[in-house]
């Protein structure tokens, strides 16, 4: 039988004795921080855009609500997923973001389909010209979102950064649109579709370049 070196446990010694104890990461504090940061967000909005003087009529516009409660959803879901990515197990499912991503692709469907017989007076109005300007909102007030989404993962140890860099974009457009729809002077499905939905996509594609160089091991 082969002895231990004498060393050996001189040498364990040397090898942990510098590790501290690490708290491990909670679902709910993760959560915490995904709704703080929607929080903020909305005062954000609020406080450098303002609100719709007609604020209290969107509640009886369905595409409006629909659009909202959808954005807020695909957020919320994304945002679940981003944190349980960071503390991954065996068996875990991060495929439910997708149904709510399908749900909300029937929105730029709908405006596709609303415009097929009026494409060139749709996107020649207000509506279209203001478009960039929400997709550029809607990415400016995700980044506090895509900032502590990003923080919170490099506490973890998500095992695949690709797929948490798209989730991490996905929730900061999500929280973004939904805190600038309070401030965004249009309702209709074509522009809510296209150029809201638009803000999601660019940070979904933000964070999907820019997240898993700063999550790598």
């Amino acid at each position: 039988m082969t002895m231990p070196h004498p060393n050996t446990d001189m040498l364990i010694e040397e090898l942990v004795g510098g590790l501290q104890p690490v708290r491990p990461l909670s679902t709910t504090r993760g959560m915490v921080v995904a709704a703080a940061s929607l929080a903020i967000t909305f005062v954000a909005a609020i406080t450098l855009t303002g609100l719709r003087w007609d604020l209290s009529m969107l509640a009886a516009s369905p595409v409006y609500v629909i659009a909202t409660g959808s954005f807020l959803l695909l957020g919320a879901i994304a945002s679940f997923s981003v944190v349980m990515q960071s503390k991954p197990r065996v068996g875990a499912d991060h495929s439910g973001w997708r149904w709510a991503a399908l749900m909300l692709a029937i929105l730029p469907f709908a405006a596709i389909v609303s415009s097929l017989d009026s494409w060139r007076s749709d996107f020649a109005s207000p509506s279209a010209f203001d478009g960039l300007g929400c997709v550029m909102a809607g990415t400016l007030f995700g980044l506090l979102t895509f900032s502590a989404l990003t923080w919170w993962q490099r506490k973890g140890a998500p095992t695949n950064p690709e797929r948490a860099g798209l989730m991490t974009g996905v929730a900061s457009g999500c929280f973004g649109i939904a805190g600038f729809s309070l401030s965004c002077v249009h309702s209709d499905i074509i522009h809510i579709g296209i150029w809201h939905t638009g803000a999601v996509l660019a940070c979904a594609l933000l964070g999907r370049l820019v997240v898993p160089p700063l999550l790598r091991w």
